[in-house]
């Protein structure tokens, strides 16, 4: 499994906020980078929208600097995921442990 960390970031081009994804390891090469590319005219209001990926020099998780592949998508700082509505911890923020399917 490829460690990934997610952050915060602020766009040095139009100064928005955005969700910065980077994934340690090789590199993802160029064809499956291109493909999720075009995920960026995807539009749906399920779904966070890419914004860009890229593949960078930077520092990994363990101190070394290697190549890595980040995905900026649009930032919703107050949204959680569905697992987590669903199926996270009963009585975590956002979620009552039961779905509301099976709420009496």
């Amino acid at each position: 499994r490829t460690p990934s960390f997610l952050c915060k970031a602020t766009s040095s081009v139009d100064g928005e906020a955005y969700s910065l994804r980077r994934l340690d390891g090789p590199p993802v090469p160029p064809e499956p980078l291109a493909a999720a590319l075009a995920w960026r005219s995807l539009r749906h209001p399920s779904l966070v929208a890419l914004v860009d990926a890229f593949t960078a020099t930077g520092p990994a998780a363990d101190g070394r600097v290697g190549r890595a592949t980040y995905f900026v998508h649009e930032l919703f700082p107050a949204a959680i995921s569905l697992e987590r509505a669903y199926f996270g911890t009963p009585g975590s923020a956002g979620n009552p442990g039961t779905p509301p399917s099976m709420t009496p």
